[in-house]
């Protein structure tokens, strides 16, 4: 696991967990900020916008 959160505020996240950035198609699911914890749920053909709560581009899927 990366363990940054002392550097970053962010959350631990596994090397094999997959990251879905900003401007990505991942399809439907709900997917979780990496930084600020914030759900945005998509729907199959939905691009990914950034964290309508931080601006923070990179999520994990739930």
């Amino acid at each position: 696991m990366i363990d940054m959160p002392a550097l970053t505020g962010r959350r631990k996240i596994s090397m094999s967990e997959k990251i879905y950035k900003t401007g990505m198609t991942p399809g439907s699911g709900t997917y979780d900020c990496t930084n600020c914890h914030t759900k945005v749920h998509l729907g199959s053909g939905d691009t990914m916008p950034p964290c309508p709560k931080c601006t923070n581009n990179e999520f994990t899927k739930e």
